[in-house]
């Protein structure tokens, strides 16, 4: 996208650059998953 173009929404601006990735847990290990990711990154207080 470059800087000119239209925004979603009609907004114009600086464009941003998206940044993400798609994981997948193995059958069975999603508990596992949530126990290690809560050790590690607490729900604000």
């Amino acid at each position: 996208m470059s800087r000119d173009e239209t925004l979603p929404g009609g907004e114009t601006g600086e464009a941003f650059e998206r940044v993400a990735f798609r994981m997948r847990l193995h059958p069975g290990k999603a508990e596992d998953y949530r126990r290690r990711h809560d050790e590690i990154w607490p729900e604000p207080r």
